[in-house]
C-alpha cells in the first residue's frame, strides 16, 4: 500500500529503524545458532576426536551401581534396579572391586551373574581391595 503523503505514514526513519532491528535480530539468531551447533558438534565428537589425536586415551564410560542408581528416591531406585540387567548387557567390560563382604551382597552376585551371562570372562577385571 502506498502512502498518499509522508506525514500520513509516519516518519521515514521508523521504517529504517525497523529494518535495522530485523537485521540485528537475524544476526543475533544466526550467531546463537552457530554457537549452539558448534557446541553440539564438539560435545558429540569429543570422545572420537581425543581418541583420534591420542589413541592411548581411554574414553570408555563406567557404570557404578552405587552412583548410577539413585539411592534417595525409592521409585527411581526401583527403576534403576529393574533396568540393571540392561545396563550390564550394554557394558563392554566390568571391574569388580572384591572385598570379603562382596559375596554377602545379593545385588553384587546378581550383577556379576548378569555380566558373565552376556560377556566373556576376559572382559571382567577383578581388583582385590
Amino acid at each position: 500500500m502506498m502512502c498518499p503523503s509522508p506525514s500520513s505514514c509516519g516518519p521515514s526513519g521508523d521504517r529504517e529503524e525497523q529494518l535495522q532491528s530485523v537485521k540485528v535480530t537475524h544476526g543475533l539468531l544466526f550467531v546463537f545458532l552457530l554457537t549452539f551447533f558448534c557446541f553440539l558438534a564438539i560435545f558429540f565428537v569429543r570422545g572420537h576426536t581425543w581418541r583420534f589425536l591420542n589413541p592411548d586415551i581411554d574414553s570408555s564410560l563406567h557404570f557404578l551401581d552405587k552412583c548410577s542408581i539413585i539411592q534417595t528416591d525409592p521409585h527411581l531406585k526401583g527403576l534403576g534396579i529393574k533396568h540393571l540387567g540392561e545396563y550390564l548387557q550394554a557394558s563392554e567390560r566390568m571391574t569388580l572391586l572384591f572385598d570379603p563382604s562382596y559375596p554377602t551382597r545379593l545385588w553384587c552376585i546378581f550383577e556379576l551373574a548378569v555380566f558373565c551371562r552376556f560377556r566373556d570372562m576376559r572382559d571382567l577385571d577383578i581388583v582385590v581391595t
